[in-house]
């Protein structure tokens, strides 16, 4: 027994307020890190899947009209769609591991290594975009069309889920590696591993896709639709996570300064009768500083523990809030 039938018009409605969110989010970060001349190359790439996703919604809601057949067999190209949903994917990956690479000093090796990541992602990309040259016999495939199989199992789509699924678990688990080291109150603790911990949302809408399209489950007769619905949301999912640092270090900041300005006359009434000299003064690493990237000049400093080298390093930052 399949799917009942998909409603076109919710799937629509759905995912494009869904995608509204995301691309609003991706303009924030971006005018928010301008704003504070703070952009980097994760800030640079981000602009591609922003782009992609733009073109990707309006594609979607052109489609499953059925009033112009000719329109309709090029929304449904295998390489108009493929390309899209790919191209978001992918650099939305490539951007997670650039902002993780950030926020340490250009010598420290958890920098490098997420720009390693960066480039083993982007060489997985061109991988996924040209295997159906070999796999499917060329660019006029539809997403419903057979390609090269092997027991059963369509090569181009193994190897997709395969290296999405595999490029998702490393982006669950190499933050929670790299900032484990990282000494931080509990809270904000909890809130860095939280945030760069968030692609196992993106981990999951990729595993729904997956199990779908190998599970043999029948999706009924819109299975064209179900699947290229179920593309978007992690299509949107993706861009989501990429931005959720900028956003969550926003949110955090209005709650603090909002607790500031209410204890505003408790601080005050302090310092008068209790003011510390310039060698009690301490300034400590926070949750902003850390999602930012802000470790380049101030005289405090934040220690790692390095536990390859079995010794900890320090390097600066300097406060931004």
């Amino acid at each position: 027994m399949g799917l009942p039938a998909q409603s076109v018009l919710a799937w629509k409605i759905t995912l494009t307020i869904f995608q509204a969110i995301a691309i609003s989010s991706t303009l924030y970060r971006l005018l928010r890190r301008y704003r504070i001349q703070r952009l980097w190359w994760d800030d640079y790439v981000v602009v591609i899947p922003l782009v992609m996703d733009i073109v990707y919604t309006v594609t979607f809601c052109l489609e499953f009209r059925d009033s112009d057949p000719s329109l309709e067999k090029v929304l449904e190209s295998y390489w108009l769609q493929l390309f899209f949903f790919l191209t978001i994917v992918w650099s939305t990956r490539i951007v997670l591991a650039l902002s993780l690479g950030r926020i340490f000093p250009p010598t420290h090796r958890a920098r490098k290594n997420s720009i390693v990541l960066a480039g083993i992602f982007l060489l997985a990309y061109v991988l996924a975009v040209v295997s159906p040259l070999f796999t499917c016999g060329g660019g006029e495939k539809s997403w419903s069309n057979p390609c090269m199989t092997s027991n059963g199992i369509i090569l181009r789509g193994a190897f997709m889920s395969g290296a999405d699924l595999t490029a998702d678990t490393i982006l669950v688990l190499f933050p929670l590696a790299v900032l484990w080291k990282i000494r931080l109150p509990r809270r904000e603790r909890v809130l860095v591993l939280a945030v760069f911990s968030s692609s196992i949302l993106t981990l999951l809408s990729a595993l729904t896709l997956t199990i779908m399209a190998f599970s043999g489950i029948d999706l009924g007769p819109q299975t064209n639709l179900f699947m290229t619905g179920l593309g978007h949301v992690e299509a949107v999912t993706s861009l989501l996570v990429c931005n959720v640092a900028v956003v969550a270090t926003s949110l955090y900041r209005n709650t603090r300064n909002r607790d500031n300005e209410e204890s505003l006359d408790v601080v005050e009434s302090t310092e008068k009768t209790s003011r510390p000299t310039e060698f009690d003064q301490v300034t400590p690493v926070s949750f902003t500083e850390v999602l930012e990237g802000t470790f380049e000049n101030r005289s405090s400093s934040l220690r790692l523990d390095d536990r390859s080298e079995d010794k900890s390093r320090d390097f600066e930052g300097v406060r931004v809030l």
